[in-house]
């Protein structure tokens, strides 16, 4: 059971991770900047629009329930971390004009981790990558990199770097640990 289990990249709900990984790899392939794009378009499972249409986040928790800003941060920013849910990324005068230019349509036949994305670009072109499943589930985990980035990004801010360090290399080996013991001592925050 535990392999089919999906680890987040992005910090905001699921159902718009595969936007965000469209938009990202668009994003970097075609050096996308917002005053390039005239509209993005995305064919989506249903769950999307029942769950993430939010189309004027006003504060950050809104914006992770929004795949309208989470497309606008992926583009403006290339990410999808917590900062990209913060009150001041929600009211970002061009995260938000951005935003308005995001739309959905639902697809059945699509899976939930599965899009169709369409930039269209001021210029007159398009690009338009299909994902099939998004990054972090489990038909395309995360790479060992990509889980040791996110665990100092969560972690050092928590613990600092050497511990963290320490836990990480732990948890990398937990399964040759006589126990749990060790581990959960290298994952408490001192003075707790």
């Amino acid at each position: 059971e535990i392999s089919q289990n999906g680890l987040k990249p992005y910090a905001n709900g699921v159902v718009s991770h595969p936007i965000q990984d469209a938009v990202i790899a668009l994003r970097n392939e075609h050096a996308l900047t917002a005053d390039r794009v005239a509209a993005i378009e995305a064919r989506v499972h249903p769950l999307v629009l029942e769950l993430m249409d939010r189309p004027e986040p006003t504060r950050g928790l809104e914006g992770k329930f929004s795949f309208q800003h989470c497309a606008a941060a992926a583009l403006v920013d290339g990410a999808g971390g917590d900062e990209q849910f913060s009150d001041e990324k929600v009211a970002d005068p061009l995260i938000r004009s951005l935003a308005a230019k995001v739309t959905a349509s639902p697809d059945a036949s699509l899976g939930e981790d599965e899009t169709h994305v369409r930039i269209a670009l001021v210029d007159g072109s398009s690009v338009e990558p299909h994902i099939e499943h998004a990054t972090g589930s489990p038909e395309n985990p995360l790479s060992d990199g990509d889980l040791e980035t996110k665990f100092r990004t969560l972690v050092e801010p928590v613990l600092g770097p050497e511990p963290a360090r320490r836990l990480l290399e732990a948890a990398w080996h937990v399964d040759e640990a006589p126990d749990m013991r060790g581990l959960l001592a290298l994952a408490t925050v001192p003075g707790v």
